[in-house]
């Protein structure tokens, strides 16, 4: 008897596709099958007894003895198709690690090698930690939950310094000795360090490390490890979240609110709404945690699709740290300084270091200067390929784009208009370090930031000076804004933080509420009290007002009303059709005729543009995009489908879709 079976396979298509074996096959199996002229490997999705095409091709081969991947690991994937409306073979192939795709029994990539991993963990003291009421309250509800069997989903709302990462800790303890899988996602790679030396501390050689860093090799024994059941427990950044688990209990989501969840590229998922989707499907718990829990997930929390848990209180028992907002605006009026660190700044930093104690300051800009700019033509110099102004930075000499890291040497004429009149203008981490030390040069200082820590190894190696005492000093961008626990730091200044609120972004006020909060709650976590600093040019915005006064309550009430007055999200849908082009003139002449098209439409939801986008030009790609917005999820799908077929696939220019979109710029 001929069966007819559903095959995935790792290419750009939007379905399955239907071959024809003589055996019956279980889903989940690896199959080298025919594919025009060459030869695939998919995995089995499902089979039936009716194909809907007449003609079908035979599989070649079955590849592996047991399935490595169970039905509803399959059916998740296929809703976030559906749903993020990324092609089926594109999510598959964003899942699966790219050996898999080998036309190679799975008996002969089980005994593939790979070196071992060299993820670096901090030499962190260990603690034996007592679970405070808060803690405890918390606890006891989520493994009541958990024994349930049942899928529930949970917000763990913790100050700075509460105490989340041992309710994660014992949590996940409960769920292993019920014999269950548990999965620990942290926001970037950066925070790994950390978070594993607390971890890997209580699970040991139960628990593997994945992240997009990983070889192609490590990542496929990791992947295997997790397949069977070696691996009883996974940390790691987003693209954990596909590990392969089949006896799920718990999915741990540390700093929800980070936008590093949200992936930017080709299918572009975000992995916290993912997560949620797969711990229901698969019946297990779901931990979202942050200081400052997203409005996406608040908004969760009022419709009774998340049980929130509070934790009000340091588990060390320490005050949250004393905080100071510094009117630079009215400083600069008062003085002529070109300083960028402000009077108090510089006292403060003063006494700390004679106290003995260590400093942190974040300048969420790398570099020394924000733009190189021209007086006799009044121009910046500009990326060749892409639409933004160079940064430079001072180490080196040489000017550098953030966005496709074009680098050249800094010119001593400008490149536009041929006159010597070349100045800098904005400021960056690079001129931070350098004014600190001119003030404090017997204080050791380090920077970590993208451009410190390129070597391997290098930020782990920075935090552990940091750790042992042998840093005064930290300055950096938001890397050392969250995630981080050193009990040394007692002092945290914040510089340059109005520039985010000047970005064209609906969730800007957000952003900068969150990183004053995460970086503030780096100081004061040991036996001394911690004291902020802010440093702003508009302190009397709100969502600076409400981050030094720690008051998460009335920042959700004024950026909510926000929200829900212009309809956006949560408070809405929204849904970006990205169109690039390396041609502008087909880019633009298309989008314009797209334009027209659309007027002509009655669309019972809001469609603005198409528009260039903010940085129209990056990586010598013309960008545009327009923004389908409605207050329900299936009118906004259902116009985006729509519009999709009425664009259909143009020569030259690239179609892609972001469903809930968590940049406008």
């Amino acid at each position: 008897m001929t069966d007819f079976i559903d095959i995935i396979l790792p290419i750009p298509l939007n379905k399955a596709l239907t071959y024809h074996s003589s055996n019956p096959l279980q889903t989940g199996l690896r199959v080298l099958t025919p594919l025009g002229t060459k030869k695939a490997v998919g995995f089995v999705f499902k089979s039936h007894a009716n194909p809907e095409k007449t003609k079908t091709k035979g599989i070649y081969q079955v590849l592996d003895k047991t399935p490595l991947l169970t039905p509803a690991y399959l059916e998740w994937l296929l809703w976030a198709s559906q749903y993020y409306m990324a092609p089926l073979g594109e999510v598959l192939a964003a899942a699966i690690p790219s050996p898999l795709f080998e036309a190679v029994s799975d008996e002969k990539i089980r005994t593939r090698k790979s070196r071992a991993q060299s993820q670096t963990v901090l030499d962190t003291p260990h603690q034996t930690v007592t679970l405070n009421p808060e803690q405890k309250g918390a606890l006891d509800l989520l493994i009541q939950d958990s024994n349930t069997g049942q899928y529930s989903a949970h917000l763990l709302h913790g100050i700075t310094g509460s105490g989340k990462t041992e309710v994660y800790i014992e949590l996940a303890k409960h769920i292993l000795k019920s014999g269950k899988q548990v999965m620990v996602l942290v926001p970037e790679i950066g925070l790994t360090p950390q978070a594993l030396a607390r971890f890997q501390k209580h699970f040991g050689n139960e628990m593997g490390v994945f992240h997009s860093n990983l070889t192609q090799n490590q990542r496929l024994l990791e992947w295997l490890k997790c397949e069977s059941g070696e691996n009883k427990m996974i940390i790691g950044t987003r693209s954990a979240l596909f590990a392969p688990f089949k006896n799920l209990g718990a999915i741990i989501i540390d700093e929800e609110h980070d936008s590093s969840y949200k992936q930017e590229e080709r299918f572009r998922y975000h992995a916290r709404d993912l997560a949620m989707v797969r711990a229901k499907m698969e019946k297990a718990i779901v931990l979202l945690g942050s200081a400052t829990p997203s409005l996406e997930s608040m908004a969760n929390v009022e419709k009774g699709k998340l049980k929130i848990h509070t934790l009000t209180t340091r588990a060390t028992g320490q005050k949250m740290p004393e905080v100071l907002v510094v009117n630079m605006a009215a400083q600069k009026r008062q003085t002529t300084s070109p300083l960028d660190l402000s009077v108090e700044l510089i006292k403060a930093i003063e006494y700390k270091l004679k106290q003995g104690e260590q400093v942190m300051i974040l300048q969420n800009k790398r570099g020394y200067a924000s733009a190189i700019f021209c007086t006799a033509c009044e121009k910046a110099l500009t990326c060749p390929h892409c639409s933004v102004p160079y940064t430079y930075h001072k180490h080196g000499s040489y000017m550098l784009c953030h966005y496709c890291d074009h680098k050249e040497k800094r010119p001593d004429k400008c490149t536009l208009c041929g006159e010597p009149k070349i100045t800098m203008l904005g400021t960056g981490i690079q001129t931070i370090e350098e004014q600190v030390k001119v003030f404090f040069p017997k204080a050791r200082v380090a920077r970590l930031d993208r451009d410190s820590t390129k070597k391997k190894n290098a930020m782990a190696d920075i935090l552990q000076q940091l750790a042992d005492r042998k840093i005064d000093i930290l300055l950096g961008t938001q890397m050392i804004a969250k995630g981080h626990d050193f009990h040394g730091v007692t002092l945290v200044g914040i510089v340059g933080v109005d520039l985010a609120l000047s970005l064209p972004d609906f969730r800007s006020a957000e952003r900068t509420f969150q990183l004053i909060t995460q970086v503030s709650g780096r100081a004061g976590r040991g036996d001394k009290p911690g004291h902020v600093i802010i440093q702003s040019y508009g302190p009397h915005h709100y969502s600076i007002d409400c981050a030094s006064q720690n008051d998460y309550a009335r920042f959700v009430k004024t950026e909510t009303d926000f929200r829900r007055e212009w309809g956006y999200p949560p408070y809405g849908r929204m849904i970006a059709i990205k169109l690039s082009s390396p041609q502008q003139n087909i880019l633009s002449s298309f989008c314009s005729d797209l334009e027209r098209k659309l007027e002509k439409q009655k669309f019972p939801v809001s469609v603005l543009g198409p528009a260039p986008q903010a940085i129209e030009k990056i990586r010598n790609q013309y960008r545009w995009h327009l923004l389908i917005k409605g207050t329900k999820e299936g009118p906004v799908h259902q116009v985006c489908r729509q519009i999709l077929d009425m664009i259909g696939k143009p020569s030259k220019i690239r179609v892609s879709v972001d469903v809930d979109p968590m940049s406008m710029i």
